[in-house]
């Protein structure tokens, strides 16, 4: 079972491992340019953060469609086993807490008594 810190911490290494596939020589072109249009859709982890804090009642949808086509990018990167050793590292542990496409959309829901801070903390 995943935990809110560590969900966040996986956004925050999606957001860290858009740059190093698009900037890895031994990934598909494809995927580079993937990588580089989404990291100027993905949220940044300090603007994550400031939605935790604030107890925000839902995430925008903008930013849930861009973690989940990041989810699906590391998805399709992942079945190819392309990569550096690094790449492939990083690529590995954060799938293992990454946001499923079920969440993603109770997150862009506003309902009464449940916010944001249900499916994401701050890392410990």
């Amino acid at each position: 079972m995943t935990l809110p810190h560590e969900r966040m911490r996986a956004l925050r290494w999606g957001a860290e491992l858009l740059p190093m596939i698009e900037n890895d020589g031994s990934v598909p072109t494809q995927f580079g340019e993937r990588a580089a249009l989404l990291r100027r859709k993905y949220p940044e982890p300090l603007r994550l953060l400031e939605l935790v804090q604030g107890d925000a009642p839902a995430m925008p949808l903008a930013w849930a469609e861009a973690i989940d086509d990041a989810r699906q990018l590391f998805l399709d990167l992942a079945r190819t086993g392309m990569g550096s050793e690094d790449l492939r590292s990083h690529l590995y542990y954060t799938r293992r807490h990454f946001a499923e496409p079920a969440l993603l959309r109770l997150w862009t829901q506003a309902r009464h008594g449940i916010t944001v801070q249900h499916w994401l903390r701050p890392e410990l």
